[in-house]
């Protein structure tokens, strides 16, 4: 759209070695719903701040541990992802965040959105709500959106070491 260039990298986010050689060039670094899967996340987010530049923004989900979602699976209503047999799915309270990513700056978290659809059907691209979500008033499922969500989305920057 803007006629700007980039590449994209698609690698196992703990062993970042085969990067390491491009130093700290990275503008940006994304990562909707994948460390809280890992069984290192510090690991990751160590990576992260080593190779984004000085200025450079990481953008990161993970899912919250006062969450719809949680909540629903404590109560085995529900598995955590659209995979089965998910071995490792960590949540995190906004202090756990603090802590883990202490070496960034500018650290921005919101809570999003409840996944409402049932597995089966949004594996195919169906997105059919769960009953209920689906039998709720709307003013009532937004209520509840705002109020308990699924996972928090960070937007953080990187702290400069002297």
């Amino acid at each position: 759209m803007y006629n700007l260039k980039g590449e994209f990298y698609n690698i196992d986010a703990q062993n970042l070695e085969e990067l390491s050689q491009l130093g700290n060039d990275f503008d940006l670094i994304y990562s909707f719903g994948v460390i809280h899967h890992s069984h290192d996340p510090q690991k990751i987010v160590n990576n992260c701040l080593s190779l984004l530049k000085p200025d450079g923004l990481l953008k990161i989900m993970v899912y919250a541990e006062n969450s719809w979602k949680k909540m629903i699976f404590d109560g085995n209503l529900d598995q955590y992802e659209v995979q089965s047999n998910c071995p490792v799915a960590f949540t995190y309270t906004n202090e756990q965040v603090y802590e883990m990513f202490k070496k960034f700056r500018n650290i921005r978290i919101n809570q999003e959105h409840i996944f409402p659809y049932k597995i089966s059907e949004y594996k195919k691209y169906e997105y059919k709500k769960e009953d209920w979500f689906e039998s709720m008033p709307h003013e009532m499922y937004n209520l509840l959106e705002k109020k308990i969500r699924l996972a928090f989305m960070y937007n953080m920057s990187k702290i400069v070491l002297f």
